[in-house]
């Protein structure tokens, strides 16, 4: 392309485009001048087009500093794949069921199992934790203080209630505290399950459903375990046969065994509806190894419980017993408050790890 430069004399000079920036010799002159680059033609000057909505919205968006929106434009029918249709899961509640919600709303873990299960034995290190913990023990404690005062007033000092009427308070004493006891260890469960590492805190609205309904939940998970055993006890007595005790200690340790899931499924799903043996024995089998730890852990809360029946400790708590009554019945209270809720904690850990390798959904 080549430039056009006027001289100071008029005269027009031509020369090529390679030539910007070099010194030239006019020829009418002589003078030496640097030729310089071509300026456009306002009047002869290209109409600039109108950019596009794609190049606005792309001019507006390096503006604000963030990537343009790309319209989303619908594949043709003919090559959208069909969903897939996978059935559901069976519910706790009906085998046959549709999944709840509920189970999608439970927080993924973000620690490994065996750390969770090894943090559960020194749970009480919380703050919070602790609190609850003396609480459970303080209740627990006051349970067995309030059942054996009736029996201390009217055998010492002779108050007018009959022993009779005396029994009835104990026992219902007993009954109400066993049932928040209960209500307590279910909800630390689905507490533990759901993702959380604090002690629940329990607030009484209605006896029925707070604390009836969670102590015979409790007791009938241990009830239907011990089916299989219950059920040969009564075969042979129906016949009158004597009853073979190996069968039944076999039957009885083969239900226990499974006692954690049934459990589990109860204080998730409120009820008893659904827990199937097949569905129990294939949730156990789901993570074999972590179940049999959870069942050791078991053990040895079970194996706490007793403790205070074990030599040298009995001896031990019997001299102590006879300086600090108190401190004897506090010792016990918080030997059992500790080795349940190791117990329910392990429990709930089993179902927030592994619940997706379940059989069932919760309810």
């Amino acid at each position: 392309m080549g430039i056009t430069y006027t001289c100071q004399c008029g005269a027009n000079i031509r020369l090529p485009g390679s030539a910007v920036g070099k010194l030239a010799r006019c020829r009418s002159c002589g003078t030496q001048f640097t030729v310089p680059a071509e300026q456009p033609d306002p009047e002869n000057a290209p109409i600039p087009l109108e950019p596009s909505q794609r190049e606005l919205r792309v001019r507006q968006a390096k503006e604000r500093g963030s990537k343009p929106a790309v319209p989303y434009r619908q594949p043709p029918a003919d090559i959208v794949a069909p969903p897939v249709e996978r059935p559901p899961r069976p519910t706790l509640e009906d085998a046959n069921g549709a999944p709840d919600q509920e189970r999608d709303r439970i927080s993924t873990p973000d620690k490994p199992f065996w750390q969770d299960l090894v943090q559960s034995f020194v749970f009480f290190l919380d703050a919070d934790n602790l609190l609850t913990f003396l609480l459970i023990i303080f209740v627990n404690a006051s349970a067995m203080s309030l059942a054996s005062m009736g029996i201390r007033l009217q055998t010492t000092i002779g108050v007018p209630i009959s022993m009779g009427y005396l029994y009835l308070v104990a026992l219902l004493v007993q009954l109400l505290v066993f049932g928040y006891l209960c209500a307590f260890y279910l909800a630390t469960i689905v507490e533990t399950a759901s993702g959380e590492d604090a002690l629940p805190s329990l607030w009484l609205t209605d006896a029925v459903s707070d604390l009836l309904l969670p102590g015979l939940r409790f007791i009938g998970s241990w009830l239907w375990v011990l089916l299989p055993a219950l059920a040969v006890m009564a075969k042979a007595t129906i016949q009158g046969d004597p009853v073979p005790w190996p069968a039944v200690r076999v039957a009885a340790v083969a239900g226990l065994f499974f006692w954690p899931v049934v459990v589990l499924g109860v204080a998730i799903g409120g009820s008893f509806r659904g827990l199937w043996p097949h569905l129990v024995v294939r949730t156990a089998l789901s993570a074999p190894v972590p179940y049999l730890a959870v069942c050791l852990t078991l053990l040895v809360a079970a194996g706490l419980t007793f403790l205070p029946r074990v030599e040298p400790f009995c001896s031990w708590l019997a001299l102590l017993q006879t300086r600090a009554v108190l401190a004897v019945g506090l010792l016990n209270s918080a030997l059992g408050a500790y080795a349940m809720i190791l117990a329910m904690r392990v429990i709930g850990l089993f179902y927030r790890h592994y619940k997706g390798r379940f059989p069932w959904v919760a309810e």
